[in-house]
């Protein structure tokens, strides 16, 4: 193992994302094995995202390897997504061509009943995390809520899930 430190040199980038293998010195056909490199990375605290293609390029045909190459990287973590409200109507905003606009003709204002569901709320999503070349766990930021604020037809016992009507009305 002594003679893998005497020929390569690891650098990890500042974000410990990516990690790059240099040589020192020229290698021969089999001269080094895939464990031995695996074993190397290990030593040296790189265990996410070796690449192995380019481990078995190193010692299979270390003539066609232009150094230096990357060996490892991370993956980035997944924000989640922010919530939305789903409406169960669609609100329109067309105008047609008349001599005369009303309010009522420039949106479309659906009727609805007392009880009846109108929308509902779809709660974000955590996010994935990710990992950094050294396996560090890197957290992921959650989705934010939809805000939504009660008032005299909407009880904010219900701003959590689903949007039911108290009174009838448009």
């Amino acid at each position: 193992m002594d003679k893998l430190q005497d020929r390569f040199t690891l650098s990890v980038s500042r974000n410990k994302m990516e990690a790059y293998i240099e040589m020192d010195s020229r290698l021969e056909d089999s001269e080094i094995s895939i464990e031995e490199i695996h074993r190397f990375l290990e030593e040296q605290g790189l265990v996410y995202g070796v690449d192995g293609e380019v481990v078995e390029q190193m010692t299979t045909r270390p003539d066609s390897v232009n150094f230096p190459l990357q060996i490892a990287f991370g993956k980035e973590p997944q924000n989640g997504k922010p919530g939305k409200i789903i409406f169960d109507r669609s609100f329109t905003m067309e105008i047609e061509a008349r001599d005369k606009v009303s309010f009522r003709d420039i949106i479309s204002i659906p009727s609805v009943t007392k009880g009846e569901r109108v929308a509902r709320v779809i709660p974000p999503t955590k996010g994935v995390p990710g990992r950094n070349v050294y396996g560090e766990e890197l957290p992921a930021k959650p989705g934010k809520p939809q805000r939504m604020r009660a008032g005299k037809m909407l009880p904010s016992k219900l701003l959590t899930a689903v949007f039911i009507l108290n009174l009838q009305g448009s």
